[in-house]
């Protein structure tokens, strides 16, 4: 994964290699920072765990950070409506934007109409971390709850 793609509060999971974290667990990013002394290593995140387990704080390097794929599940989850389903595509709402998944592509397709910003975009995202960046981006103040 790219350091550069993230951004504080990102939702991510690991390999489960740093000490206390487990792959598949969900984990909030609390900071990014690259450090150029490390020659092997592109930067280190400061994570804490959502999952409400063993409360896990602490780094990860940047190579243990892997993004969470988009599914249809996930964003039942996270409390993105389910609009509709037709032979091509499923399609997801929330306030002013969709979210569609078109039948035999691996991503899904970010769709902001116009809102708070006056924004129109439309950008494939295939992970957690970039929709919430497009939903950021979009002016759309959504907290997204894990267990």
């Amino acid at each position: 994964m790219n350091i550069k793609e993230l951004r504080i509060g990102d939702i991510v999971t690991t390999n489960g290699i740093p000490s206390g974290t487990k792959r598949g667990d969900y984990y909030k990013v609390l900071s990014v920072c690259i450090e150029e002394e490390y020659e092997n290593h592109e930067g280190i995140v400061d994570l804490e765990d959502i999952n409400d387990r063993l409360h896990y704080m602490g780094g990860a390097w940047i190579e243990s950070i892997e993004p969470i794929p988009i599914t249809d599940e996930l964003l039942e989850k996270i409390g993105i409506k389910f609009m509709l389903r037709n032979n091509t595509s499923r399609v997801y709402m929330i306030e002013f934007c969709s979210v569609q998944k078109i039948v035999n592509t691996d991503y899904y397709t970010f769709i902001a109409e116009a809102g708070r910003k006056n924004i129109r975009t439309s950008k494939h995202v295939k992970y957690l971390h970039e929709l919430q960046h497009e939903l950021f981006d979009a002016g759309i103040d959504f907290e997204i709850k894990l267990m």
